[in-house]
């Protein structure tokens, strides 16, 4: 299941640059006079992201799952530019990769993620080890075999994440 599935009338933003995100952000301090304060209860969150499997091989199916957890007992509200909480964008070494399924609409919205207190957030994106050039149309291929980061840039004031994980080369079959 993706985040922010939207309907035929949704826009196919581009990934966001850090000079976007830093406009976004100003913007944002402008007209909400504060997007989110950290102070108190957001500063309690317990964040996670992880990939399931950690280890696959080229054109397996992977899942990566973005967690925040409200451990208080007081409800959390973060407020976000975007209508999904996170983007995703994956790096082999230092170059960047577009990993299939790591790029969906998510609307430019204000968008206000409340969790209730002792209650979760929890976003699963459906993946596979085939990748391509970031913004290019051509079609995916297998993942080459390597170590890959994930990095989910969270769409609140929350700090961004990254887990490690491993495609591996296929075994010969007998």
């Amino acid at each position: 299941m993706r985040p922010a599935a939207v309907g035929r009338d949704a826009v196919k933003l581009p990934p966001r640059s850090s000079g976007m995100r830093l406009a976004a952000l100003g913007c944002c301090a402008l007209v909400l006079a504060q997007c989110n304060s950290l102070s108190g209860i957001a500063e309690d969150l317990e964040r996670s992201f992880t990939v399931e499997p950690g280890t696959m091989r080229p054109g397996d199916s992977l899942q990566a799952v973005l967690t925040i957890s409200n451990p208080t007992l007081r409800s959390a509200s973060l407020t976000g530019q975007y209508s999904c909480p996170a983007f995703l964008y994956t790096f082999r070494g230092d170059t960047e990769v577009e990993l299939e399924g790591t790029k969906f609409d998510c609307p430019a919205a204000f968008t206000r993620f409340r969790i209730e207190a002792l209650d979760t957030l929890r976003v699963r994106y459906r993946l596979v080890a085939r990748v391509r050039t970031p913004g290019s149309s051509d079609p995916y291929t297998p993942a080459p075999v390597g170590t890959y980061r994930l990095k989910a840039d969270l769409n609140m004031s929350l700090p961004d994440l990254e887990v490690v994980f491993t495609v591996e080369a296929p075994t010969a079959s007998r």
